[in-house]
């Protein structure tokens, strides 16, 4: 049985993208038919992710809502907020810079397809890893522009070391929806990996001047999957990894994990 509520949200999505088309159309004299395209696209993709994270019956006829069932190394999914902003801001730039909103959507099929590839992985080499990370950080940044600088300070000699798929990606979250989304200044956020005493550091730190709260933090650490990531950790390393975060001074947070060192 068809999923009535799915359905209509996928019309939504339709009529969002029809109505983009149309305001285009009508804002822009001459408008470029690859800029209709891509409306259209927008249209479709919004419709497909409101399917895709539609609340309601399921198609066997169940009110109860199903949970993803995620293989070892993913213990999380793309987070659906970040989509539906995305979307949002592609929408707008394809009326003020139709260049910027190519790009984007550029960023955003590489950032899927990377996700996709890992999730079917349990491990991947840190240059992956590493770049699956960048993709989601120039997303944000180009949705929050200033208020978000990012610096990568990853050696050399870590790009081949095998880490656990994805495992950043609920940490760069956390530093951009509780540090960049909640701060009145400018964040950096930065990624480091190093070696020392025969271990791989990965660190992901951001010096947001945002009021720590030891409850909402923990809150917080929950909904984004951090215990999660030690059950990963145990699952892969037993107790010789490590995931540390810490309140800095006077104001950021980092995140730590510490692996012993697995070369591809």
């Amino acid at each position: 049985m068809i999923n009535r509520q799915r359905v209509v949200m996928v019309a939504m999505g339709g009529l969002a993208g029809a109505l983009v088309t149309l305001i285009i159309y009508l804002a822009v004299p001459v408008t470029p038919a690859w800029l209709l395209y891509l409306s259209g696209f927008l249209g479709g993709i919004t419709g497909a992710i409101l399917y895709l994270y539609g609340l309601g019956d399921s198609a066997s006829g169940s009110s109860q809502p199903r949970k993803a069932e995620a293989p070892v190394g993913l213990p999380w999914q793309v987070n659906k907020l970040f989509l539906f902003n995305t979307l949002h801001n592609v929408a707008a730039l394809t009326v003020i810079d139709t260049e910027k909103a190519r790009t984007v959507i550029e960023w955003l099929a590489a950032y899927l397809r990377t996700v996709n590839d890992l999730h079917a992985q349990p491990l991947t080499l840190l240059a992956q890893e590493s770049r699956c990370s960048e993709l989601l950080l120039s997303i944000e940044q180009a949705r929050l522009g200033e208020r978000l600088r990012i610096q990568k300070n990853i050696d050399a000699d870590c790009l081949e070391i095998s880490v656990p798929s994805l495992i950043l990606q609920p940490v760069v979250e956390h530093a951009v929806l509780h540090g960049v989304e909640l701060s009145q200044e400018p964040v950096e956020i930065a990624l480091s990996a190093y070696q020392h005493n025969g271990r791989l550091i990965l660190e992901v730190q951001d010096n947001a001047n945002v009021a720590y709260d030891q409850n909402r933090q923990n809150q917080n650490l929950i909904d984004l999957g951090f215990p999660d990531l030690g059950a990963l950790l145990r699952r892969h390393y037993r107790s010789q990894a490590t995931l540390e975060v810490s309140h800095l001074q006077p104001f950021g947070t980092r995140v730590r994990f510490s692996f012993p060192l697995r070369r591809n």
